[in-house]
């Protein structure tokens, strides 16, 4: 009896015919598990999170602790799996790191910052002059800098005192509108610092910026550790809305690593945390609820409610978040239960509001946010459009990774399949960019009819073993193939349907035509690496000029660093995104008859 080993995050799924050691199927699987005893059970290095998890053994209890036995991880070299199986390789137990998109096109900010530092050099305490310390301060910022303080926070008040007096009286103090927000010996106006955060679903990017210049000191991009929780927001919500531990589990994953990797940073860049005055972190919805510890199950259930959709700001130290003691966190508004800040911050990074013109921003992703901005509106939507293109829900299918199909041709006339793997090494899978491109060869040279049916009369056309149906081959790694069955591509056909009835409904709804689109901006991983040509080719976009296409990369992530040095952008934002009108497409009169057709491919020219 056949069963599924699925390894996350990877994204790569293996099938088995017999139990078999997991160690040896992620060998076999192309999967990088580090095994530094060879499998011998002695370094605990191959640790992954096993569901269902079996009885632990004792080599197992004695190299794992008790929490990470309950939370299901298990050695891979001492686990033997004979049933449908998920399995989540943590960062630690990795040999190779995936290739995460976290830079951007930058955009033009002039900084104008919430928050500043300031130096002073204050007159000592005496028995004539015995005023507080706060208050001298306070004479001070307003003499010197013209600055009014009215509050300082707990945490600065608590070190001021002995502050002044180590220092001899010559402090910095971090100021956040009319207040002290921390305070340090000696003069470090210099290190003025922010942190820009975009927690997405599949990754967190994290940028530290000068707060004074607006520059990026440094940019770091980790897996997000919820994946071993469900690889879909919809999964996360659902694991959250069962109990307040599972809530709180996966606010804990995140903010450890939120935290570790600002810890990294700082190491890296030889500054500290205290350096870094204030946070911005934009997301979707789910994953800006599940952060900060709100109830995710009404996201999950129709008609899906947000707790609010304004604009956030709160003290970072009441999540967890390791910066200034009395730092804030900034959190830009969600515009709808499936459109949350980091749409708005994609739009920002875009400048599509600036534009004249009718403009369409687009992130791709498990749930892709498409904006249309008219002349008079801006109208967005999301659509679910499932997690194939990021490699999940097809057969050899994988996130971006050293090894990963990422360009696929096929010769017209022999039917010879070239491939380029990321890192140019030997083929393990498929992602996102190389899926797209197969399927869209398979149309230019007829394999794909238009509905989507693999044609038997082409040569590398086969019969799937031990089934009826068909699949193409697109390479052969010694016992490894790696092919594209007629299941995957019904579901690339469910996931680019699902984006060209999101298209399609904005332009009714607006009244336009693909014709009058002068700019389509594709935002995200995935929106980075395509061919629009090949996008194009296959129906996901409708026929748009090439030219008219630009790719901007993690535009969230830029869109939040904007929004973390200029005050003036925040307003900017929080109007945008009151101007933005959430189309629910579900709900559209003509949706199934615009998926439908969606769902379809064009016939080859």
């Amino acid at each position: 009896m056949e069963f599924t080993v699925k390894f996350s995050p990877i994204g790569k799924r293996v099938t088995e015919k017999r139990p078999r050691l997991l160690l040896d199927i992620a060998r076999e699987a192309g999967v990088g598990l580090r095994s530094v005893c060879g499998g011998e059970g002695r370094c605990g290095k191959c640790k992954v999170m096993v569901r269902p998890a079996g009885r632990p053994t004792i080599i197992e209890r004695q190299l794992l602790t008790e929490d990470e036995i309950s939370e299901g991880y298990r050695l891979a070299c001492r686990t033997t799996v004979g049933k449908d199986t998920e399995v989540y390789v943590p960062p630690s137990s990795m040999t190779e790191e995936q290739k995460l998109q976290i830079a951007g096109r930058e955009i033009k900010v002039k900084p104008f910052p919430p928050v500043g530092k300031f130096f002073l050099e204050l007159p000592q305490a005496t028995l004539t002059d015995p005023k507080s310390d706060f208050q001298r301060i306070r004479k001070e910022m307003l003499g010197k800098y013209g600055v009014q303080i009215e509050k300082i926070d707990f945490k600065a008040l608590n070190v001021l005192g002995p502050t002044l007096r180590e220092a001899d009286w010559a402090i910095t103090v971090a100021v956040s509108g009319r207040e002290i927000i921390g305070v340090q010996p000696g003069n470090k106006t210099k290190q003025s610092l922010g942190m820009a955060i975009d927690l997405g679903t599949s990754k967190i990017a994290l940028y530290l910026v000068n707060l004074q210049t607006g520059e990026t000191i440094n940019i770091q991009g980790v897996l997000n550790p919820q994946i071993a929780y469900g690889e879909d927001v919809l999964s996360r919500i659902h694991y959250a809305g069962k109990s307040t531990d599972n809530l709180e589990k996966l606010k804990g994953e995140v903010g450890k690593a939120i935290n570790r990797t600002i810890r990294k940073i700082c190491r890296e860049n030889r500054v500290v945390p205290e350096d870094i005055l204030e946070a911005v972190l934009v997301g979707n919805t789910a994953m800006q609820h599940i952060f900060l510890g709100f109830p995710a199950k009404q996201l999950g259930l129709a008609p899906f409610v947000m707790v609010t959709n304004d604009a956030l700001e709160i003290k970072a130290r009441e999540i967890g978040l390791e910066i200034c003691a009395g730092g804030y966190l900034y959190l830009p508004p969600a515009i709808a239960g499936f459109v949350g800040s980091d749409h708005l911050a994609m739009l920002i990074a875009s400048e599509v509001e600036t534009k004249e013109g009718n403009f369409m921003a687009i992130d791709i992703g498990t749930n892709t946010e498409i904006a249309l901005k008219t002349r008079e509106r801006v109208v967005s939507c999301s659509c679910a459009s499932g997690p194939a293109f990021e490699g999940a829900h097809i057969r050899n299918g994988m996130r971006a990774g050293p090894g990963a199909i990422e360009r696929v041709n096929i010769d017209s006339r022999s039917l010879k399949v070239s491939i380029a793997t990321i890192d140019d090494k030997p083929a393990l899978g498929i992602c996102g960019s190389g899926i797209l491109d197969a399927v869209s060869e398979m149309v230019r040279v007829g394999i794909l009819n238009s509905s989507g049916k693999i044609d038997s009369g082409f040569k590398g056309v086969r019969k799937i073993k031990g089934g009826k149906s068909l699949e193409f081959l697109l390479a052969k790694e010694g016992r490894r193939e790696i092919t594209i069955t007629q299941q995957d591509i019904s579901e690339i056909q469910l996931a680019k349907g699902a984006i060209r009835t999101g298209i399609e409904i904005l332009l009714e709804e607006t009244g336009l035509k693909a014709r009058d689109i002068d700019g389509v901006f594709l935002a995200g991983a995935f929106g980075t690496y395509i061919d629009p040509l090949k996008a194009v080719r296959i129906g996901m976009f409708p026929e748009i000029d090439m030219g008219r296409f630009t790719q901007l990369g993690n535009a969230a992530g830029i869109g939040a660093k904007a929004i973390l040095i200029s005050k003036k952008l925040r307003v900017r934002a929080n109007q945008l995104a009151k101007k933005v009108e959430y189309l629910e497409l579900a709900t559209y009169p003509k949706f199934f008859e615009h998926f439908s057709k969606g769902i379809r491919f064009p016939i080859a020219k």
